[in-house]
């Protein structure tokens, strides 16, 4: 279905061991897949992962596609949401190097992941996020959302999703999810 859709938001929450396992093997052999995705107009990726070390083991697979991307259709942006409720390390290390590092280089890149994905910290407001889909898009009349997360989150996105339609003159989001 998405393929049929220009502009996307696929988003993806933390996950149990045997999806991640699951999600490495496919995007490592599964080029088609990433052509595919590679002949949209735009592809926004949401990753929410508790802490840093919930999404080392993705950093891989995450360059790998990004080295495809070689017309930034890919934007993806990783929200860590455990930063201020548990100290971790990495998380921290991150957070100083993302909010203070972040741009000095001259190829845009993470300092500590070496990523161009955006590390956000907290929680994605989707609200928010789908509006400034709908202004930077409005040249388009469809906006896929294809989640796979917890029925909450699930259920946050629909509802963004129907906040956002109510708009006149904008893009409308078609919401495809499966829960877990």
């Amino acid at each position: 279905m998405f393929f049929r859709i220009d502009t996307n938001v696929l988003y993806c929450g933390p996950q149990k061991i045997g999806f991640k396992e699951g999600v490495r093997e496919e995007v490592n052999v599964d080029a088609v897949w990433v052509a595919g995705v590679l002949e949209m107009e735009k592809v926004y990726f949401i990753w929410i992962c508790p802490t840093h070390k919930n999404f080392e083991w993705f950093i891989e697979v995450l360059k790998k596609v990004e080295d495809m991307d070689q017309q930034g259709v890919i934007e993806t942006h990783i929200f860590v949401t455990q930063f201020f409720h548990k100290f971790d390390l990495r998380t921290t290390m991150l957070y100083i190097c993302e909010k203070h590092f972040r741009g000095l280089s001259n190829n845009n890149r993470s300092m500590f992941t070496g990523l161009r994905a955006t590390n956000h910290f907290g929680r994605p407001n989707f609200d928010v996020f789908f509006k400034y889909l709908q202004s930077k898009h409005a040249s388009t009349n469809d906006i896929g959302v294809f989640s796979c997360g917890p029925a909450a989150v699930n259920k946050q996105i629909r509802r963004a999703c129907t906040e956002a339609n109510r708009a006149r003159n904008a893009p409308s989001f078609t919401h495809r999810f499966e829960t877990f």
